[in-house]
């Protein structure tokens, strides 16, 4: 469709992407708090720290929990593997709870 890539996640559409793209100097949790916040009517909420968004944290542990990311909440995106990150993706994609999930070659790149 025409549609703009938000308008498409509202409607229920995820989707990951060949390569990887996620913030590597921000934590793991803040990356998903971000994708999180992208599709709450909060976002526009100016000057608020994350810590003020309830729930947000434990959705985030959910999500994190569906793709064996939860111990690795609070580390630095940099530090992860190239499997992780890619574990990262599929939560970033998942937390909008898409209907629909299209997933662009999601084991490029990953041994067995």
């Amino acid at each position: 469709s025409n549609l703009p890539e938000n308008r498409r996640t509202a409607r229920g559409m995820g989707r990951t992407f060949q390569i990887s793209n996620v913030c590597v100097d921000l934590t793991v949790m803040e990356n998903l708090q971000l994708a999180m916040l992208g599709t709450d009517a909060r976002k526009w909420t100016m000057h608020r720290p994350m810590s003020g968004f309830t729930g947000l944290r434990e959705r985030g542990e959910v999500a994190l929990a569906r793709v064996g990311l939860r111990d690795r909440a609070d580390e630095t995106v940099k530090f992860l593997s190239y499997g992780e990150r890619r574990q990262l993706e599929l939560a970033l994609s998942l937390a909008s709870d898409p209907k629909v999930l299209l997933l662009d070659e999601p084991c490029a790149g990953l041994s067995p």
